[in-house]
């Protein structure tokens, strides 16, 4: 493990991939458990009550995830989302042709992880390989 953090801050194209998939996994934990569909709620109503609890408690724990998960989980599912379209512009050797799907809370989460999975994979493969030299 210390010789693969020794590598990545020596490799600067590695650890740009390696810190967006880290939030990538923690956003995709996030999520996973805020998936199920709820017809009847409203995500600006529960984007405004998640910040009222955020700027009155200075927390969130899953609680409040799961009372404004009409926002939270969307706001989740939208940052893994965007790191990986970063991740397939930008090191596309990690994420080849990234392309979203619109679909359900959980098709979408499903999706996300399965992209997630190729890029940590592929990223694996990467440190596994010798560094190159410039």
């Amino acid at each position: 493990m210390t010789e693969n953090i020794s590598r990545l801050k020596k490799d600067s194209h590695l650890s740009n991939s390696a810190i967006p998939l880290v939030a990538i996994s923690f956003n995709l934990w996030r999520a996973v458990f805020l998936t199920d569909e709820d017809k009847n709620a409203d995500g600006l109503e529960h984007s405004v009550a998640f910040l009222k609890t955020l700027i009155s408690d200075n927390q969130i724990a899953y609680a409040q995830d799961k009372n404004a998960r009409a926002w939270t989980c969307g706001s989740y599912l939208n940052n893994a989302r965007f790191r990986l379209e970063g991740i397939s512009k930008t090191s596309p050797e990690i994420l080849p042709n990234f392309t979203f799907k619109r679909g359900t809370r959980k098709e979408v989460w499903e999706q996300l992880q399965a992209n997630t999975d190729l890029a940590v994979g592929n990223f694996g493969n990467a440190l596994k390989r010798p560094p190159q030299s410039n």
